[in-house]
């Protein structure tokens, strides 16, 4: 992904890239979809590699078993969060909503 990203970057710096502005814009918005997985990827795995080293310095008695316990929730927080997003990553997630709230009966405290 990172190569593809690389790829389509080098094509926005053609001269003839901004001619068709919608088009531009669609290619931007992709790139910068893509750089969001990668970047959140690239997250939980700085947050796996120092657990590892954590764990390390834990084993040889060097650090405590809570500074291990806070870096393997904060890995496990991140990993939600890429699976949360992972599944409203379909395209019409991305999309802006509406949402109008009526009152209904119920009195005059309903309408306020």
């Amino acid at each position: 992904m990172r190569e593809h990203i690389e790829d389509q970057e080098q094509a926005t710096h053609a001269p003839d890239f901004w001619d068709d502005p919608k088009a531009s814009e669609l290619i931007l918005k992709k790139i910068n979809q893509k750089k969001f997985w990668v970047n959140a990827f690239d997250k939980v795995n700085a947050f796996y590699e120092d657990l590892l080293v954590l764990k390390e310095f834990f084993d040889e008695g060097e650090d405590n078993e809570q500074e291990v316990n806070n870096q393997f929730d904060k890995l496990t927080e991140a990993v939600e969060d890429l699976e949360f997003r992972n599944m409203l990553s379909s395209e019409e997630d991305s999309l802006d909503a509406i949402l109008e709230i009526n009152s209904g009966a119920g009195g005059t405290e309903s309408q306020d």
